[in-house]
């Protein structure tokens, strides 16, 4: 089975409830990863080698007000672009992106 070389970097968006692609990454290969969903909470540490992130991505950096069903507020969500993510948590090269989004 093919491994990425290493050090490798991936990055997570719209994981919800299901966090089982990120750990494998993080167990099979050894990837260092960031996990982001604006509309769950999680700990802080999904793995050694993941964080999760409150943050919803976007094509702009910025932050913007958007009203949350399931949450029946009005949140303030912290969006992100994926070059800004990058860049703030020093990372020059994404080996997998995956997204989810609706």
């Amino acid at each position: 089975e093919p491994k990425p070389i290493q050090p490798c970097f991936f990055l997570s968006a719209g994981i919800r409830d299901d966090t089982t692609m990120d750990i494998a990454l993080a167990d099979q290969w050894g990837c260092r990863g960031i996990a982001v969903d604006p509309s769950i909470d999680h700990n802080s540490h999904l793995h050694p080698l993941v964080t999760f992130h409150n943050i919803a991505l976007n094509t702009i950096n910025g932050n913007v007000d958007m009203l949350d069903a399931d949450r029946n507020d009005i949140n303030h969500w912290l969006y992100a672009s994926v070059p800004s993510l990058t860049n703030t948590f020093g990372v020059d090269y994404i080996d997998v992106l995956k997204l989810d989004c609706e």
